[in-house]
């Protein structure tokens, strides 16, 4: 697995492991919907792979926002697990 969530000795230290960056993929994610029967996946792209998309259509990023959950837990305000981005078309 690419990436593994845990708990880290007696304080309790959460941490995400990641395995590999470069590599595109998709991981299983196992929340209350997947037992319905409903597969639920994480897709991982490098940052240079939405770029690259991006610039050929035509489209130039002028926004960035890296959103992290909004609670008071360390781990998950410091590293964010959702990128927003904006493009606009380029004239």
């Amino acid at each position: 697995m690419p990436e593994q969530l845990g708990l880290k000795d007696r304080r309790k230290l959460r941490y995400r492991r990641v395995d590999r960056y470069l590599t595109p993929l998709a991981s299983p994610l196992r929340p209350p919907s997947s037992r319905r029967g409903v597969p639920v996946y994480s897709f991982h792209r490098p940052l240079s792979d939405y770029v690259a998309s991006l610039a050929h259509a035509g489209l130039l990023i002028d926004a960035l926002r890296e959103v992290a959950p909004d609670d008071d837990k360390y781990a998950e305000r410091e590293f964010p697990l959702f990128l927003g981005l904006r493009a606009r078309k380029l004239a």
